[in-house]
């Protein structure tokens, strides 16, 4: 099992006066992050970021919380949402189901 942390920037992102791509920060960081694009069923989500990380630890995930956002915030981005959450089974680890999916 391990944690994995979610923190969402709120679109539009970019248009702000940010400092540096919300990218390449949350690399900076250990994170990775993919947008949202437009979905039907909550469109003013589309265009938000979803930065993500993973860890064994809560400490080394509040870590990394704790650098990130202040920096995100401080270049001009709106962060509005973070969370931990514990992974039971990923097939990108582990095919336990034996389904055939997954890394490869």
């Amino acid at each position: 099992m391990y944690l994995e942390c979610h923190v969402v920037v709120r679109a539009p992102h970019l248009t702000t006066d940010a400092k540096h791509d919300i990218f390449d920060l949350a690399t900076e960081f250990g994170f990775w992050g993919s947008k949202l694009t437009h979905d039907d069923s909550n469109e003013e989500r589309a265009g938000d970021v979803i930065l993500t990380t993973r860890g064994q630890s809560e400490p080394e995930i509040r870590e990394k919380l704790l650098r990130l956002i202040p920096t995100a915030r401080g270049c001009g981005y709106n962060v509005s949402r973070y969370k931990i959450e514990q992974t039971v089974m990923d097939s990108n680890i582990k095919d336990e189901l034996a389904l055939g999916i997954g890394r490869t």
